[in-house]
């Protein structure tokens, strides 16, 4: 009975929150939306880059990156030292594996956003020395 009542009070929720959302209701939210986006895209437009800033930021993606895979190395130096005696059907190393694997992502992910800023730091170098 509860778990009926449960459901039906959560599919009015639903319903209700669907039509509020529809495109032709009118809320203020999309003022509040549409100001938080102007703002937005203003800010990214004021001022660009410099070399040295884009080098300050692939610096702090590549020490990220460092400490990330410390993490990785730490899941792995865990899920290594699980015996089987302990994690009888090997969920415990299976996660800490599957946890290593997605930081490894995660550095090379950090190390590629570090190389494409100190490249886009050499470029912005090499138009400063043409001029």
């Amino acid at each position: 009975m509860r778990t009926s009542v449960a459901l039906v009070i959560g599919l009015c929720l639903g319903v209700a929150g669907t039509w509020f959302l529809l495109p032709g209701h009118d809320t203020s939210s999309r003022a509040v939306s549409s100001a938080w986006a102007q703002s937005d895209t203003k800010g990214t437009q004021d001022k660009p880059w410099t070399a040295a800033e884009l080098e300050e930021i692939a610096k702090f993606y590549e020490t990220a990156a460092e400490s990330v895979v410390d993490e990785a190395l730490q899941y792995e130096r865990t899920a290594a030292s699980i015996t089987p005696l302990t994690d009888t059907k090997g969920f415990r190393r299976a996660a800490l594996t599957i946890a290593a694997q997605s930081k490894w992502k995660q550095s090379s992910e950090l190390q590629l956003l570090a190389a494409e800023h100190r490249e886009k730091a050499k470029h912005m170098y090499a138009k400063e020395r043409g001029q």
